[in-house]
């Protein structure tokens, strides 16, 4: 249910995003585009106006996400073993490198809002 609600809010954000720029013929595009959002995020055949409202955006929900999905997992686990915590931890460890991995994406990775292309 979580992954379907995503879906369905990376497809609207997609739509909105173009709005009536591109052809109709392209939202069938951004059907599979959105799928492709519940992972990463790409600015793949379409450029986003507002580039740090996505970012921000998506990693908050993304984050939200996740946090959710663990603490209703860790709440409702009958687990005496110690793969439980250990699960947990390494949960919490891998989100903690995915947001550090985005930070510097987005530090020193991101392209440049503008580019300049000189003739030689």
């Amino acid at each position: 249910m979580l992954v379907a609600n995503h879906y369905m809010l990376m497809i609207a954000c997609i739509v909105y995003e173009v709005r009536l720029h591109e052809k109709l013929e392209r939202y069938f595009f951004y059907v599979f585009l959105a799928y492709m959002y519940i992972f990463s995020l790409l600015e793949f055949k379409i450029r986003f106006l507002h580039v740090r409202w996505w970012y921000v955006g998506y990693i908050g929900i993304v984050l939200l996400e996740n946090v959710a999905m663990l603490v209703v997992w860790f709440n409702l686990g009958v687990f005496e073993s110690w793969w439980f915590y250990f699960l947990h931890h390494t949960i919490i460890v891998s989100g903690a490198l995915s947001m550090m991995c985005f930070l510097f994406y987005y530090a020193f990775l991101r392209p440049k809002d503008k580019v300049l292309f000189v003739n030689e």
